[in-house]
């Protein structure tokens, strides 16, 4: 194994490497030998999981035929990896690919805008160049459904989402871990969805063409601000109606051809949500929900689940959660190689949905993740810094400011005063989300994310925008860690069908003070989808809370989080505070400290980072 390289404990294939793209970028001799040579070894160590699915004069695309397909247009100038659909939810093949992009000319740049607009899902496209027609650009699906990294070896391209010991030394890879994008995701988890944290390697970002020999300059081919920045003069009706129609839509779209699907329903309104139209795509019997619940009665949401269920007809199976039986050990053996993770932290709970998916035959596991930013759960007084921008004065003596201050549990003087500074033209923002556990961090640290600021580049731009709406942007970008890859992903495919495209589109074009107009969060949702839901479910106006079971779940495993954080790589690193750290890692402290559940991530990220050391 060649320095630079990820250490490897074991010799069977890398279960996140899934597919891998090799361009070659050169016609030599000696790139065209060192391109055979990394197609001998991947052939040698990708296992079942990496079956050459396409190749041309000067690429080979390997993937796992269960999960991957590739479509290409008929000039082969286009070839999409992943699942595609039309906007009215129909799967695309080869001869309707060409015929979308048929309209936008043979520039990569307008054909990749051309597929953006036209069509979603999750993908990866590469299109060829008009002079050398080779593929010469790359673009992750809009919504980042795909994590795709490129990296480049002397004239060879690989686009692959892992990096195991055997790829980079096929490919003579030199990689090593970037402290700085390791502190910046410390403070800020999200860090990782659009910076790699591997140097040597680039992420390739959501909804931006990468050329493949300028990989540091993506252009945009889709902006979210374009569809948050649009004026809706629409009635509440018209809205509610329209959205029904898109959640149907992507529902039946990710529900094609999947004979049996499995959905995780929690007991909230999301996920009710997803059960309605899930039911409407496809017959209740090839459905059957799971709810997760612990000990604590303001963790068990089963009466709420059971109530969904049977207005679908649809099967649920219950399983309980115990925080002594989470062994925050097996983070280690679950760690992957191209990025610490993001979702999926709590190993029982992965461990239990993907037994569940095995033993009752599931083909895909679906979620109600990403609602609460959709759908506007979110109780911000900025909310009506929107309404009177939309509304101008006569915002002032009307009721919706008086709502906000009972959602936001203000006083109506704070809420009128906000309106006012934003009209006399203070813009006040609250601090960045970038202070996650920051008081865990070390000045050195500190400085690294100094010199390296950044952020997810669906908010370039945005400060344009209304604050609420900027807020609700911010929301759904964080929702994206719900894309990222988890252990339970391993093993079956997951969707999450309230964070597509056409979703987030259109749910980004409706002002917040009509998605959640009332007293109600989320009221736009609850209306349009109320003949669909038990009247328990429509006028709840809690969630299920389960920070207790976390934190006794930190505290059965206080002696492993001791020796693997303290005497672990952040630690020897700089980058996190030892002293804190054992302050923190204190039974009573874990019982009853709000950022104890912290070092939960923290944990994942040192079990990634040994991996690398």
């Amino acid at each position: 194994m060649s320095a630079g390289s990820p250490r490897s404990s074991s010799p069977e294939p890398d279960p996140d490497l899934d597919l891998l793209i090799v361009l070659r970028l050169r016609d030599d001799d000696g790139t065209r030998r060192r391109e055979a040579h990394l197609r001998a070894m991947v052939d040698a160590h990708g296992g079942d999981r990496l079956t050459c699915l396409a190749t041309g004069a000067h690429w080979t695309l390997w993937g796992d035929p269960r999960h991957m397909t590739v479509t290409s247009s008929p000039d082969r100038q286009a070839i999409v990896i992943g699942d595609l659909f039309d906007r009215d939810g129909l799967r695309i093949g080869g001869d309707r690919l060409g015929a979308l992009l048929s309209g936008a000319g043979p520039a990569p740049a307008s054909r990749a805008t051309a597929l953006t607009r036209l069509a979603w899902g999750r993908y990866v496209a590469l299109f060829s160049d008009p002079a050398t027609r080779r593929p010469g650009h790359v673009l992750r699906d809009p919504i980042g459904g795909i994590v795709l990294y490129a990296a480049e070896a002397d004239g060879i391209v690989l686009l692959s989402p892992s990096w195991p010991a055997w790829l980079c030394g096929a490919a003579s890879l030199r990689l090593s871990v970037d402290d700085a994008s390791v502190a910046a995701l410390l403070a800020d988890p999200i860090v990782p969805l659009f910076r790699s944290a591997i140097a040597g390697t680039t992420l390739l970002k959501p909804g931006r063409l990468h050329a493949l020999d300028n990989l540091a300059a993506p252009v945009a081919s889709w902006s979210p601000l374009a569809f948050a920045s649009q004026p809706w003069s629409g009635s509440a009706e018209a809205a509610g109606a329209g959205l029904v129609d898109i959640v149907d839509r992507v529902c039946r779209a990710w529900a094609s051809d999947l004979p049996r699907v499995g959905l995780q329903l929690s007991g909230g309104l999301d996920s009710a949500i997803v059960l309605s139209s899930l039911a409407a795509a496809i017959p209740p019997a090839d459905i059957l929900a799971i709810n997760l619940h612990v000990r604590h009665r303001e963790g068990d949401e089963r009466g709420y689940a059971r109530a969904a269920a049977e207005c679908h007809g649809v099967g649920l199976a219950e399983r309980q959660l115990a925080a002594d039986n989470v062994d925050m050990s097996q983070l280690v053996p679950a760690a992957a190689l191209a990025a610490p993770r993001l979702y999926g932290l709590d190993v029982q709970q992965e461990a239990m949905l993907a037994a569940f998916a095995r033993d009752k035959g599931i083909t895909a596991l679906w979620t109600g993740q990403g609602g609460d930013a959709v759908f506007f759960q979110m109780p911000y007084p900025e909310m009506a810094v929107d309404y009177r921008r939309a509304l101008g004065a006569r915002a002032y003596v009307s009721a919706f400011p008086w709502t906000i201050a009972r959602r936001a549990q203000c006083s109506i003087w704070r809420i009128w005063g906000t309106m006012a500074a934003d009209q006399l033209g203070y813009r006040h923002r609250p601090p960045a989300a970038a202070a996650y556990g920051a008081g865990f961090l070390t000045d050195h640290a500190r400085g690294l994310i100094a010199d390296r600021a950044g952020r997810h580049p669906w908010l370039d731009g945005a400060e344009a925008l209304p604050p609420a709406k900027q807020r609700q942007l911010e929301a759904i970008v964080n929702a994206l860690v719900y894309l990222s890859p988890t252990a339970r992903g391993r093993r079956i495919a997951l969707v999450h069908p309230l964070l597509s495209q056409p979703l987030i589109e259109y749910c980004l074009a409706l002002p917040v003070f009509l998605l959640s107009a009332d007293a109600r969060d989320r009221s736009l949702a609850r209306d349009a989808f109320s003949g669909r839901l038990p009247a328990a479910i429509v006028a709840r106006a809690g969630k299920g809370e389960s920070s207790r079971y976390s934190n006794r779940a930190l505290v059965a495993n206080l002696a492993f989080l001791r020796d693997h954080l303290l005497a672990g790589e952040l630690v020897r690193r700089g980058l996190l505070d030892r002293a804190r750290l054992a302050a923190m890692l204190d039974e009573d402290r874990l019982m009853t400290e709000p950022h104890a559940r912290v070092l939960i991530f923290y944990a994942g990220v040192e079990a990634w980072l040994r991996r690398w050391s």
